[in-house]
């Protein structure tokens, strides 16, 4: 199978909407890989207190040379279990990392009958 080499790509931008507890938090990340050699391979998340780290992690087959030429991607995160308050997420990547804030709101009420 080979073997290959792992790292966070270079991050552009991350953007969060406000959720309610219950809901799933979706975190777009948008950066670009060393070159077109590159692919994703997973994602880690962290959530400790308010605060969530995120990074992309590609991959490259060890040995393979291709021309350095800056590789786009889009890869949206999807947290849980949230509890109420204000969080800062962190995508983290080669270079400058980048961050938000977002809100988790107390849970939607269902209004019963009149």
């Amino acid at each position: 199978m080979g073997e290959y080499v792992y790292d966070v790509g270079f991050i552009d931008g991350v953007k969060a909407e406000d959720i309610s507890v219950g809901e799933k938090l979706r975190v777009k990340v948008t950066g670009g890989w060393p070159s077109p050699a590159w692919e994703f391979d997973h994602e880690e998340v962290e959530v400790e207190g308010d605060r969530i780290t995120v990074k992309v992690v590609g991959r490259v087959k060890l040995g393979v040379v291709a021309l350095t030429v800056i590789e786009p991607f889009e890869h949206v995160v999807e947290v849980e279990n949230l509890r109420e308050g204000v969080y800062t997420v962190e995508a983290v990547g080669r270079g400058e990392n980048s961050m938000v804030k977002v809100s988790v709101h107390p849970a939607k009420q269902v209004q019963e009958g009149p």
